[in-house]
């Protein structure tokens, strides 16, 4: 219901969601692809809470998906990740929303449905390896300066 909304509003919305899928029919793609359907409707069913908890998504990141292949006694599965920035409304007032942010929403979701998701692999894992052991180490030092205050 929440993609078939947006996609039946928004010209650009049913424009990137058909030329993603190759038709514009929310049901149809679940029935046919639902991994598909399930990767672009999960993040923007979240992104539709976000925005009426009065939260927006930062539309210069958008909603990155990550996906990973995790082996398994039974066989492997499939995980998804999903990074964004998150911010507060401007002007959030419950039930509406301000047209700047729900034009910064819109954008939000039409890059969701132009960009594939990112399959983390080793090779991934080895190129980044430098910038995640920079991001784990100041992670690890926002830890612990939390840790040692006194509340």
């Amino acid at each position: 219901v929440c993609l078939d909304r947006n996609i039946l509003g928004n010209p650009n919305l049913r424009t990137a969601f058909g030329t993603r899928v190759g038709h514009e029919e929310v049901r149809k793609l679940r029935d046919e692809n639902f991994d598909l359907f399930f990767k672009l409707g999960m993040p923007k069913v979240l992104a539709s809470i976000l925005k009426e908890n009065g939260w927006i998504i930062d539309p210069a990141s958008g909603i990155i998906v990550y996906e990973f292949l995790r082996p398994d006694n039974s066989g492997s599965y499939q995980m998804l990740h999903l990074m964004m920035q998150v911010n507060r409304q401007s002007e959030h007032v419950p039930g509406a929303v301000s047209i700047t942010d729900e034009e910064n929403h819109s954008r939000v979701i039409e890059q969701l449905f132009q960009k594939q998701q990112t399959r983390v692999t080793e090779e991934l894992i080895e190129t980044m390896r430098p910038v995640l052991q920079d991001n784990l180490q100041k992670i690890l030092a926002r830890r612990n300066k939390y840790l040692a205050a006194k509340y």
